[in-house]
């Protein structure tokens, strides 16, 4: 399997994470951009990367809400359910996902959201070492959400046991 980290794409791995989320895809097809505008000539309001796997985006991570003051950023992942990765290619893709805000952007913290009945992605989330935080009601639409996070020592100790 060919393995290549797409992190000079920002609005490509952006577009297919919010396609593969039904609230970020619906704001898509109503003319919205769930990640910031995108204006011509201004610096992206988000970054984002992915893995491809064989030439296919099969894992995406957009960053956005960017809170220097604490400093903080929100994530928003994607997956590729009908395509599962190999070992090799998931420790690739979760080590760039996890160093990339507290490595490169200096973050103290990372916060996710999630459907709560999204039992798939809460798992990945365990997974990755975030830890649930609360609960936001109709967070996700109609739908509570689970709010987790996930600090910098924590995803440190994680990236150097991988």
């Amino acid at each position: 399997m060919n393995l290549e980290l797409v992190a000079d794409d920002p609005l490509v791995v952006a577009r297919w994470v919010a396609s593969r989320i039904p609230l970020l895809d619906g704001w898509i097809a109503s003319g919205h951009w769930p990640f910031g505008d995108v204006m011509d000539g201004m610096p992206l309001p988000f970054r984002a990367i992915g893995l491809k796997a064989d030439g296919v985006l099969q894992v995406g991570a957009v960053y956005d809400n960017w809170r220097p003051f604490i400093p903080e950023i929100e994530i928003t992942l994607a997956v590729q359910e009908d395509r599962p990765l190999c070992l090799e290619a998931a420790k690739m893709a979760w080590r760039a996902i996890l160093a990339y805000p507290f490595l490169d952007l200096g973050c103290r913290r990372l916060t996710a959201r999630t459907a709560v009945s999204n039992d798939r992605c809460l798992a990945m989330l365990t997974t990755m070492g975030f830890r649930l935080e609360g609960l936001l009601r109709h967070g996700a639409g109609t739908e509570d959400a689970a709010m987790w996070g996930l600090y910098r020592d924590e995803a440190l100790r994680r990236l150097g046991a991988q």
